[in-house]
């Protein structure tokens, strides 16, 4: 059926379609004869036309809940070249002679269908427009002065069929068939000309012919049994964009269409049937639905940061996928500028994991200081920082950083060292220790040392670093020194796989100690060029496969790769993609 406008009193009179012009297409290229086209493919199919454009638009807003009752039968938009006549500055199409015409369409990429496998699958709703052919037999040609025929309007409209391509003075020049407004009432246009456009739909068998005769005074009024239209529209869940919804048939297959929607830092992953679901359905799926049905999108998060909280955080895996997992210590506490408490290491590297794995992320808190004057403790940072303590008045003794880590356990590092044998921790980045100093006249000052990867900082003594082995404890930083917590001048350990004795800094047989980090676990590895490795200020480095360790040269308080880390600790990590 071609669209004919809306009828009064069940009267049909003449009419020219859809109010708007419109140009076939605005690109002058070749392809540009398409009803869908792409830019250097003569046969390509990925963009839509102007016209189709138009005509969707028509579509939604008039037919979109008839859909149910129309066919999805092949549009012909034949662009087979006809090589007998082609010429030197012509590419002539199939039909650039309708003289003999045919209701066959040649090539399956030019039968513009939406799920029919007869056609292309191109489509977004079941329409189209008439071909030249058709007209043709209807009695319009090129030499018909006959204005009473039913196709006549005494408007110009497109057909869907390519004629010829030209390139005359330089100019390229697309030329299709229409259907003219005077005689003779059959000839080319340009196809960035704007003509009127008169849609073309196919009935089903669903719809029962009620009366009429098929005349202009007397329609062919045609009804259909009252059947709920089914539709399945596409929520962003979360996302930007817009999606149109798609008519279906109950229990019919189709194909779901391309995925339109954005959502920054986010990688899309399927479709759900509900907002909070996981996968159920690919981009580009075959799927069939028995009632009308919201997709939603389902997203995963491409970079998750962990800032400092001061308790356990968690995410949880949507899809099975690869990630990259990075880790910073915390930096103890400081006196000031020049006295710095020791800064956190780094560490990452790569883990495969499937749908709905949590990971539980802890994230260690910065060491603090005391102002002089003070005494007592001052308490180490959040997961494994140790204590300072002060008993004169002209001490400071900063606390130590707290490690950061990824386990597939919950809880602080320190509680956790049953599972350190058995892949529960997948990485640590060790803390730093404490700054030390007294008596604010003299150079009795000194900064901390630094989180480091296969061993923690030291300023005297290497057995006060921790080590992948052994240090103060597993999990936590020294808060005494020599045994006496409460009698005794110290900063605390930097916390760690295994953390670093407190003391005071001066010790020549002590001194003062950071963390270790680790990145041993079985199941994290190198992959997609990340290789894993640990990362300190000042340490001690490894080339070994399971403590591969290198020195960071600078420190900062935003968390990068490779860098120490100023202040609380951090966690990212990052989507990679599926396996």
């Amino acid at each position: 059926m071609i669209y004919n406008g809306t009828p009064s009193n069940n009267t049909c009179s003449s009419s020219y379609g859809i109010d708007d012009q419109s140009a076939f297409n605005t690109t002058t290229l070749p392809e540009g004869v398409g009803y869908m086209y792409e830019t250097g493919n003569l046969t390509g199919n990925t963009t839509s036309s102007t016209i189709k454009t138009a005509i969707d638009t028509w579509y939604t807003n008039n037919m979109l809940n008839y859909t149910y009752y129309l066919e999805d039968t092949p549009y012909c938009n034949d662009r087979s070249t006809n090589t007998a006549y082609t010429t030197s500055g012509e590419i002539r199409f199939n039909r650039y002679s309708v003289s003999s015409p045919i209701l066959t369409c040649a090539n399956q990429r030019d039968r513009f269908t939406v799920s029919n496998t007869v056609g292309n699958q191109a489509l977004t709703y079941p329409v189209g427009l008439i071909t030249a052919d058709e007209l043709y037999l209807a009695g319009i040609t090129g030499t018909s002065t006959d204005t009473n025929n039913y196709l006549y309007t005494t408007k110009q409209y497109w057909t869907m069929t390519p004629k010829v391509f030209k390139l005359s003075s330089e100019k390229y020049e697309n030329r299709l068939w229409k259907a003219n407004d005077s005689t003779p009432i059959f000839n080319e246009a340009k196809s960035d000309s704007k003509k009127y456009v008169r849609p073309v739909v196919t009935l089903n068998n669903k719809v029962i012919l009620d009366s009429g005769s098929g005349t202009l005074a007397d329609p062919y009024i045609v009804v259909a049994p009252e059947v709920v239209p089914l539709t399945v529209t596409y929520n962003a869940n979360g996302g930007m964009g817009l999606m149109n919804p798609t008519p279906i048939s109950k229990g019919k297959g189709f194909i779901l269409p391309a995925n339109a929607f954005t959502r920054n830092d986010y990688h899309f992953l399927g479709w759900s049937t509900s907002e909070n679901g996981s996968v159920e359905y690919a981009d580009g799926a075959t799927v069939s639905f028995n009632d009308s049905t919201t997709l939603y999108a389902v997203w995963e998060r491409i970079v998750i940061d962990f800032d400092y909280t001061g308790t356990p955080q968690s995410f949880t895996t949507v899809n099975d996928g690869i990630y990259r997992l990075e880790v910073w210590g915390a930096q103890g506490g400081s006196y000031d500028s020049t006295y710095v408490g020791g800064y956190g290491a780094y560490a990452t590297g790569v883990i495969s994991v499937k749908a709905e794995t949590t990971l539980y992320v802890v994230v260690g808190g910065a060491g603090v200081g005391n102002e002089l004057g003070y005494t007592g403790t001052t308490l180490g940072g959040y997961n494994g920082g140790g204590n300072g303590n002060v008993i004169n008045t002209d001490v400071f003794s900063g606390s130590g950083g707290g490690a950061s880590h990824i386990a597939l356990v919950n809880g602080e590092l320190k509680t956790l060292e049953s599972y350190k044998d058995y892949n529960g921790i997948l990485i640590t980045a060790a803390g730093g220790s404490g700054a030390y100093g007294y008596n604010v006249n003299s150079n009795n000052w000194w900064s901390g040392v630094s989180g480091g990867g296969i061993t923690g900082g030291y300023n005297n003594n290497a057995s006060q670093a921790g080590t992948q082995t052994s240090g103060y404890a597993f999990g936590a930083g020294g808060d005494q020194a020599g045994g006496d917590i409460t009698n005794t001048n110290h900063a605390g350990g930097g916390g760690g796989w295994y953390g670093g004795f407190a003391d005071y800094a001066d010790n020549e047989s002590g001194g003062l100690g950071g963390g270790s980090s680790n990145i041993s676990n079985y199941y994290l590895a190198s992959y997609g060029g990340v290789t894993k490795h640990m990362a300190g200020y000042n340490v001690t480095e490894s080339d070994a496969t399971n403590t591969y360790t290198i020195t960071a040269y600078s420190h900062s308080e935003t968390p990068l790769e490779n860098i120490a880390k100023e202040g609380n600790g951090h966690v990212r990590i990052t989507y990679l993609g599926t396996q």
